[in-house]
């Protein structure tokens, strides 16, 4: 372990001209009675990145550390710089997100320390647009409180990437989780994530709203504004779905993990058959394998009836506009 540093913050950037100095500076105002380390790994980006983060490097000290990759690492460029935490808690903010509260991380490094039941504490966020302007729309995290596995079966997640402030130890559970599943290192890392944290750890989210993720879907590289829901990505949702049901079982999680991982896993192959390439009798068998089958059956069912719900809600509102009924 670092002696000097408590705190690692890792900076993943790609792509960011426009928004990754705001990061930066966000970072660089936290007032705080302890000592930290920034790792920027500038990821080989396309646009002017690399050429921004050069000519503001030096107004940054020398804990912030800028490390210029000479190919396009990807997924990867995370891995790697998880890999050079000494410190006792790390947190990731990537570079087109930003901090807004220049206590944010006394606060949650007040939190853990007098907390230590607690792997992660997290908070909530804004979520703004390019121009860093509000936007109509929460993050599906849960409000307040501790993350647990109902949670993460109904798509809440234990908050967002930059608001997550991690103990180092897990950072050794989600390894092993992908020497074990290496297919799904493009895999969105804060899913898989708030699945070990709700099949192994506690979580607290404060209610607070102390950083901003950056939702941009028109343009850019992000995630949000390259992700479509086509076969590939169902097949891939599938492919995450399995390997947890696989992990739950292999590390003999509680009953409830199992549960929730059989009830995902029977409802997505279901409502999934034909892009998996099931016919009937394959997708009954497939089914029949669960050990908490009635749970599973009724998940299924209670889903299928409220995505039928919403489309029945969505069609009489557009009869009720268009005045004909």
């Amino acid at each position: 372990m670092d002696n000097c540093a408590l705190v690692t913050v890792i900076v993943p950037v790609y792509n960011h001209e426009d928004y990754v100095e705001k990061a930066l500076d966000s970072i660089l105002m936290q007032k705080v009675d302890f000592k930290y380390l920034v790792y920027i790994g500038e990821d080989k980006s396309t646009d002017h990145t690399r050429e921004v983060l050069k000519k503001i490097q030096g107004k940054y000290p020398e804990n912030f550390i800028f490390i210029y990759r000479e190919v396009n690492y990807g997924m990867k460029n995370f891995y790697d710089l998880y890999e050079r935490i000494e410190s006792k808690y790390y947190i990731v903010l990537e570079g087109d997100d930003y901090w807004c509260d220049e206590h944010k991380l006394q606060i949650q490094v007040d939190f853990m320390e007098q907390h230590p039941e607690y792997m992660v504490v997290t908070h909530n966020v804004n979520v703004v647009d390019d121009k860093s302007e509000p936007r109509a729309i929460d993050y599906p995290s849960i409000p307040e409180g501790e993350f647990n596995i109902r949670d993460f079966r109904e798509e809440r997640f234990p908050g967002h990437t930059s608001a997550k402030l991690f103990r180092h130890e897990f950072y050794e559970t989600k390894k092993a989780y992908m020497e074990r599943f290496p297919e799904l290192i493009k895999y969105p890392g804060d899913q898989i994530e708030a699945f070990l944290l709700a099949a192994h750890f506690r979580t607290f989210c404060m209610p607070e709203k102390m950083s901003c993720y950056r939702f941009v879907t028109d343009k850019g590289s992000s995630y949000s504004a390259n992700f479509v829901v086509n076969e590939k990505t169902i097949l891939s949702k599938i492919e995450f779905i399995r390997a947890n049901l696989c992990y739950a079982r292999e590390h003999d999680c509680a009953g409830d993990i199992i549960k929730v991982c059989e009830q995902l896993y029977v409802c997505y192959t279901v409502k999934h058959r034909k892009v998996l390439g099931m016919s009937r009798s394959q997708m009954i068998k497939e089914c029949l394998t669960v050990r908490y089958k009635l749970s599973s059956y009724g998940y299924t069912i209670w889903r299928m009836i409220k995505f039928v719900g919403r489309k029945l809600g969505t069609m009489l509102g557009i009869y009720s506009r268009a005045g004909k009924i």
